[in-house]
């Protein structure tokens, strides 16, 4: 982006010898400096301005700020000499001099103007580059919600039931547990999901607790019979003793039967409660590290944006105040140079002089509004570690069993 000296430009058009188009110099060319109606400018003490056209034609030792005032300058002189010398006599122009004035609009419009226009062009694509960058930061943040965020939301919810299932059990969306809870012990063995941990432990609790009324209820042992003793101990006596029904062989027999049922429906359920109590721990560490996962990249990613859109917002603020001073100094080159050329026709006789409105329009930058600021609120899914109390009570304030974080805390 190039910025072209301002200054120097309006003084140009504030030149004193520009009141009055219609009368570019009242005053003829002086007797005392030598020129008359067939002297050409050239050869009249200012040999100086030869040179100086070359340069101006082929940029040699000139950037575009220098390039385009010299050649303002340049124009305004040779204006000013070739005026003072002719004064309104266009008839009386040579033909040497007309061809300068012809070069000097030739340069105005075909060097000063072609650079005019590829800056116009630059700084059109550079303010369109800086607001992009700026699009791309909402661009991305979109991309990345509906993608990579999107995904690993699913995941993580996908992961957060399951746990919640394998503790409690879900039937229709409602805690089973909670369904059954007031009902017999019968229907909630029969309702009661035996693969959720909250389930297969009740029944487990209940089994044993079973067991141990079983225990208590189990009467006294009769006092067994006496078994013949070796003196008395005939084949008769042998025979009649076993023959006889034993009371304690019979309370042995059904209090066994009992006990042992008992003790393998305890043992049992308290198996398939810790192997579920193991799988639902495994679940929840899945959950906490999908979690885990899930908040690393939504922190990221607005952090990310963050750092990018407001930034960015703020070098575009920068990049569109430098290109709105490139934008006005073209103008003021391009309104400079028009009006050197009209002079110089005016001179030339190839119009009235009569100064129309110089639409510089051309040179307008076009400023596409920037975005506006998108929300990334990651509090809003993800606020807090699964290592604080406040993750606890949100994900495990609805589950019976006491649960604590699990992955990289201490957690079963």
């Amino acid at each position: 982006m190039q910025i072209s000296s301002y200054f120097h430009i309006v003084g140009v058009l504030f030149l004193p010898l520009w009141v009055g188009l219609g009368n570019a110099a009242s005053t003829p060319c002086e007797t005392s400096n030598g020129c008359g109606d067939d002297t050409s400018l050239l050869q009249i003490g200012f040999g100086e301005e030869q040179g100086k056209f070359g340069q101006l034609a082929d940029g040699t030792g000139m950037g575009v700020e220098e390039g385009r005032s010299s050649m303002l300058q340049y124009g305004d002189r040779m204006l000013r000499l070739m005026t003072k010398k002719y004064g309104n006599a266009s008839s009386n122009i040579n033909g040497s001099d007309k061809e300068l004035l012809r070069a000097i609009i030739g340069l105005i419009n075909e060097t000063m103007y072609a650079s005019l226009a590829g800056d116009h062009t630059e700084d059109q694509t550079e303010i369109d580059a800086a607001r992009n960058v700026v699009v791309k930061c909402n661009d991305d943040l979109s991309t990345s919600l509906a993608g990579n965020i999107s995904t690993k939301n699913i995941s993580t919810q996908a992961a957060r039931e399951k746990h919640k299932t394998c503790r409690n059990g879900l039937v229709g969306g409602s805690n089973l547990l909670q369904v059954v809870k007031s009902a017999s012990s019968e229907q909630r063995n029969s309702q009661l999901s035996h693969t959720s941990e909250a389930g297969s432990c009740e029944i487990a609790q209940e089994k044993c607790e079973a067991l141990n009324q079983t225990i208590f209820d189990i009467n006294d042992p009769p006092t067994p019979p006496n078994f013949p003793d070796v003196s008395g101990r005939t084949l008769e006596a042998v025979t009649d003793f076993f023959a006889a029904p034993n009371p304690y062989v019979i309370w042995f027999y059904d209090n066994n039967l009992t006990f042992s049922q008992k003790k393998t429906d305890c043992d049992d359920a308290t198996e398939e409660c810790e192997t579920n109590t193991q799988t639902c721990n495994n679940d929840q560490h899945a959950f906490e590290w999908q979690y885990t996962v899930f908040k690393l990249e939504y922190d990221q990613t607005c952090r990310a944006y963050v750092e990018c859109f407001s930034p960015e917002s703020i070098k575009y603020g920068q990049v569109k105040k430098e290109v709105e001073a490139s934008q006005a100094n073209r103008k003021a080159a391009y309104e400079a140079g028009e009006i050197i050329i009209h002079k110089i026709e005016c001179l030339l006789g190839d119009h009235s002089c009569e100064l129309g409105v110089i639409d510089s329009t051309r040179y307008d930058l076009t400023f596409t509004s920037l975005p506006e600021e998108e929300t990334c609120n990651a509090a809003s899914e993800v606020e807090h570690s699964n290592c604080v109390q406040a993750f606890i009570d949100a994900e495990y304030g609805d589950i019976i069993d006491d649960v604590i974080p699990g992955l990289g805390c201490g957690g079963p």
